[in-house]
């Protein structure tokens, strides 16, 4: 199914598209997280770990939500690099009574699969900071 989104509300519509990765719902649902994902996606996780799209869903469904694990975006912009490719980019801090904090610049690529925008790549980095 092609999705037509204006380009005008295109960044909107990835970082709806972003976010709903964030959301624990979303990634319990192995079906919901592998329609986000292109066939080739491949994550560098903050870890240092290489993440395939078999890998990540599968990792993703495993996931127990913890209601007291609080996630704030900060930073976040998308940029168009073309037509079917964009960059989406944000920082993210984890905040957990039970967990240390822990804080990370992220950055995905979303390109335009047959009508349909999917992750072809995403990278998290933890900093010890981050600048506003």
């Amino acid at each position: 199914m092609t999705q037509t989104v204006a380009r005008d509300t295109l960044p909107e519509h990835l970082w709806a598209l972003e976010q709903s990765l964030l959301d624990p719902k979303t990634r319990a649902d192995s079906d919901s997280v592998a329609e986000l994902l292109a066939d080739d996606f491949v994550e560098f996780g903050s870890s240092g770990r290489i993440w395939s799209r078999a890998m990540t869903v599968s990792q993703l469904a495993g996931e127990q939500a913890d209601a007291s694990v609080q996630r704030l975006v900060s930073n976040r912009d998308v940029r168009l690099l073309s037509e079917d490719v964009a960059l989406v980019t944000y920082a993210l801090s984890r905040q957990s009574p039970q967990l240390a904090d822990v804080r990370t610049l992220r950055s995905s690529v979303w390109t335009r699969v047959q009508g349909k925008w999917r992750m072809t790549f995403h990278q998290g980095t933890v900093v010890s900071s981050i600048s506003e």
